[in-house]
């Protein structure tokens, strides 16, 4: 049952890059049915990183799942081109795009709350740079 999705959010670093670090460039929380989140990072230099897991407690998945529904019927859009973007993704029980977000979501209590249940483990982090080794 773990591996049905039904929530993805990708945190895009849409500021300029430079070529000389190893620098976040996004980082994925896949969230599966049963509760499990699984993250990977994505790194200018060193490309795609391991990938990480945890499972969402009871109550903090209750609230995801009242969360998402008031997401589906959301029609939020804050475009952006700079800093920090956001894509979310809410899959229907047969994997297919149910509801979708792409832009900022600073101006959004509700879409920076989504972010925070999802994204905000420390389980789940990875740095903002990584060394490059020469």
């Amino acid at each position: 049952m773990s591996e049905i999705l039904l929530f993805r959010i990708t945190e895009i670093n849409w500021n300029e890059i430079d070529i000389q670090s190893d620098i976040l460039i996004s980082q994925v929380w896949s969230v599966y049915r049963d509760g499990t989140i699984k993250s990977y990072a994505e790194y200018s230099a060193s490309g795609i990183t391991e990938i990480k897991k945890t499972k969402m407690t009871y109550p903090e998945f209750s609230i995801l799942r009242w969360l998402l529904k008031v997401f589906e019927k959301s029609r939020d859009d804050f475009r952006a081109c700079d800093g920090t973007g956001y894509e979310m993704i809410l899959y229907d029980e047969q994997s297919q795009i149910q509801h979708k977000f792409m832009g900022y979501i600073y101006n959004s209590i509700f879409l920076k709350k989504l972010k925070e249940l999802v994204c905000d483990k420390t389980n789940l982090a990875f740095p903002e740079f990584r060394n490059i080794s020469t």
